[in-house]
């Protein structure tokens, strides 16, 4: 019998705070093992119509301090406990800040003495991160409830320490990648895939809508199916393999912007546009950022007008949505192009006001990480029972409308999107010279087995890795 949907209000909230683009590139950077060179009011728009045949759990979004980070409220323990909390692609544990903490950040902390279905047991946990922030605690089980769905005996990582510059608007992390990437932590089970296990979705996927504070912010995540009417009209989903099954990394067979690939250059060196095909890049709802190659970065915004770099960062002009209305940066995947809008690469300004932070920053890495930058313009399916990625061209509102959940049967498994088109439904530009500018939201997760980060790539396409290292 398909369960209700439950609708819950949501709030884009916007706070008066300094922005730091920087801060957050580089806590990026650390949680990847990373380094940056080598040495309004919103609203809930829309509803879900559940599939006869299908159970699923849908939970609201709040798109945070323009478009920083989205959370929604989770459940935990038996009388329920609610909490704030990320769901993130880009780590698999489950981290709640504990009543045990007294300096931990979040709000609301989980109280296990309270709960009648907790289960402790005294297993300690730890785990350094690569910018060498650290958190701690104990490992205990206990029902999660998402929607009305409730999920048994779920693996909570516990803090009751921390180190300094934990974010502070939310209450834990869920992790949404593959339960093998904690191999630190024995017999780690996601969410999800304990959804999956207890079999509380008919469906093996997850599927993600983030909002743009320009457009009222919001933003949902389905389990156990995908909600197609947020695809824009005449598209399909587009699915591409997952190259292996820890993170959710996938194959970009090209990087474009304005349709033409970016030439690898550095300084003076220009090398040929084929070295930049088949680079591997991690979807990351747990990020606000995408983070590139060097070399791509250089790439991408010399082809930008007015680009410049800044440090060891990019900044692009704070009008530069409005000087190129159509501009975009495109990642190829499945022989489909998908667009990240030069509008919303533009963060927070320099010093000088004019310049803006880019939203594309560099890595001295060989992958690339895909943060709400890129999933903020596109529907993204994260099908686990095929261990694939789907996505599509996003359709964006202004007002509310009704929406259905599709159960993930498709009519042609192999459909595919056609090209974004030019002539899409323009958004309102954004604000430009962003007077309450606001910090990013970067992930938590560092995995120990550093042949998995990297080395996302099947041999055969691993060819793209030598040019990340020519300088």
């Amino acid at each position: 019998m398909p369960k209700d949907i439950v609708k819950v209000p949501i709030t884009t909230i916007n706070l008066s705070r300094k922005q730091s683009t920087v801060g957050r590139w580089m806590h990026t950077l650390g949680k990847y093992g990373m380094s940056a060179k080598s040495g309004p009011r919103g609203f809930q728009r829309g509803r879900v119509i559940p599939d006869s045949k299908t159970n699923l759990a849908r939970v609201p979004l709040v798109d945070f301090e323009f478009d920083r980070e989205y959370y929604g409220t989770v459940k935990i323990g038996e009388p329920p406990q609610s909490f704030k909390i990320d769901f993130d692609t880009g780590s698999s544990q489950f981290i709640v800040s504990s009543k045990g903490c007294t300096e931990c950040s979040g709000t609301t902390h989980y109280d296990s003495t309270t709960s009648n279905t907790f289960q402790g047991t005294n297993k300690p946990w730890h785990i350094t991160y690569g910018d060498l922030s650290h958190a701690e605690g104990v490992l205990g089980r206990d029902n999660v409830m998402i929607d009305g769905i409730i999920v048994a005996n779920q693996q909570l990582a516990l803090v009751t320490s921390e180190s300094k510059g934990f974010d502070d608007t939310i209450d834990g992390i869920m992790g949404l990648a593959f339960g093998a990437l904690s191999t630190n932590l024995a017999s780690t089970h996601t969410v999800f895939e304990n959804m999956m296990e207890q079999k509380l979705v008919d469906r093996g996927m997850f599927s993600f809508y983030l909002g743009k504070t320009s457009l009222d912010g919001g933003g949902e995540v389905v389990f156990g199916g995908m909600d197609m009417d947020r695809v824009a009209d005449g598209h399909n989903i587009t699915y591409t393999p997952v190259t292996r099954p820890k993170y959710w990394q996938i194959n970009i067979e090209n990087i474009l912007v304005n349709d033409e690939p970016i030439q690898a250059a550095l300084g003076s060196k220009t090398h040929s546009k084929s070295v930049f095909q088949n680079v591997a890049g991690i979807m990351d709802t747990g990020t606000t950022l995408m983070i590139v190659p060097l070399p791509i970065s250089y790439g991408i915004h010399r082809a930008i007008h007015g680009a410049h770099e800044y440090g060891q960062t990019w900044t692009v002009p704070c009008d530069l949505g409005s000087q190129f209305p159509k501009g975009q940066v495109q990642l190829e995947i499945s022989g489909q192009r998908f667009k990240i809008p030069f509008e919303d690469l533009v963060r927070e300004p320099t010093e000088d006001q004019e310049q803006c932070y880019s939203g594309i920053q560099p890595s001295s890495s060989n992958f690339m990480i895909i943060g709400d930058v890129f999933i903020k313009n596109n529907y993204v399916v994260f099908d686990q029972e095929n261990k694939r990625v789907g996505i599509a061209p996003l359709k964006f509102e202004t007002k509310t409308s009704s929406h259905r959940v599709d159960d993930g049967e498709e009519e042609d498994d192999a459909a595919v999107s056609a090209a974004p088109d030019e002539d899409e439904e323009e958004v309102d530009e954004n604000n430009k010279k962003f007077e309450n500018p606001f910090p990013m939201r970067m992930g938590w997760e560092i995995t120990d087995d550093a042949d998995s980060i990297g080395d996302v790539l099947p041999k055969s396409l691993k060819k793209i890795n030598t040019i990340a290292h020519s300088f």
